[in-house]
């Protein structure tokens, strides 16, 4: 056969046909499909003819293009076995096609499964390794310790979480609700015994300490013993409080008093050094 730059689409796939088709030159490749075996077909291209099929799989809305092997003149497969193990038959073509469309169309899925993506580590696993890291450094075990508690009090439902799962917007979460629990704590007045009252800083009719209302309320409120003591009431210790001005001035006073102390100390000692007498500057 001559070339057949506008073969048909559907042709009669033989040996002899594939023997005699030749290629334009202009034309870098084609496809023909068997007209007795529908989806059975064959590429032609410039230095290799390739045997495929192709057909909707069962059950799925996509069509696959499957290859089965490679085709070679019936004289070369005779001369040459390595050839003929590479390559295929029409015949062996046809009844491997008939095999694989029966398998696409009970649908079965040609195309290779996507890779399974490895789990990754947890934030349990990287915490349990970095906790490690520390010992075999010598790390203290108070802060080892402090650093398990603190993780299991604040991050516990963090430790079955895949490391590549927790985002920046996570985090950021966490670390807000944190610092409002902190905040809140704190205004509270940072106590956690149970059972612990909590100190005011005023009276209750908010007059200032040196200004004490006789109301009973501010009585009752004047005997309560202050934080850190008990024994002591806020009356008693508010009274024996000097001013901070005075303090100042006394402590300014005694430091005076203690220079002028040293400097007459250093006058007298001079004194005895010279028997009494000044000597005249000459």
């Amino acid at each position: 056969m001559g070339n057949k730059q506008e073969a048909p689409r559907n042709v009669d796939i033989t040996e002899r046909w594939l023997e005699g088709y030749q290629l334009a030159p202009d034309v870098p490749r084609m496809k023909l499909w068997d007209e007795r075996l529908r989806g059975f077909g064959v590429i032609i291209g410039q230095t290799r003819r390739s045997f495929v099929v192709r057909a909707y799989v069962k059950g799925k809305r996509v069509r696959r293009l499957v290859t089965l092997g490679h085709w070679a003149p019936s004289k070369l497969r005779a001369a040459d076995l390595g050839l003929r193990d590479r390559t295929m038959t029409v015949a062996q073509a046809r009844s491997a096609a008939i095999k694989e469309l029966g398998a696409m169309h009970g649908g079965e899925d040609p195309a290779p499964a996507p890779e399974s993506v490895p789990a990754g580590p947890t934030f349990g696993d990287a915490l349990a390794l970095y906790i490690d890291r520390l010992r075999r450094k010598g790390g203290r075990p108070r802060s080892i310790s402090s650093i398990e508690s603190e993780a299991k009090r604040h991050l516990g439902d963090w430790t079955t979480r895949r490391l590549a799962d927790i985002s920046r917007t996570d985090c950021r979460t966490l670390h807000e609700r944190l610092t409002d629990t902190s905040a809140r704590s704190r205004s509270h007045g940072r106590t956690s015994r149970p059972g612990a009252r909590r100190s005011t800083s005023s009276p209750p009719c908010g007059a200032t300490t040196s200004s004490w209302c006789s109301s009973p309320a501010c009585a009752a409120w004047t005997q309560q013993p202050s934080a850190g003591s008990t024994s002591t009431s806020r009356r008693a210790r508010c009274a024996g409080r000097t001013p901070k001005a005075e303090r100042t001035a006394r402590s300014r006073s005694r430091c005076r008093a203690r220079a002028s102390r040293s400097s007459s100390s250093a006058s007298g000692r001079t004194a005895m050094t010279t028997g009494g007498r000044s000597r005249p500057t000459r």
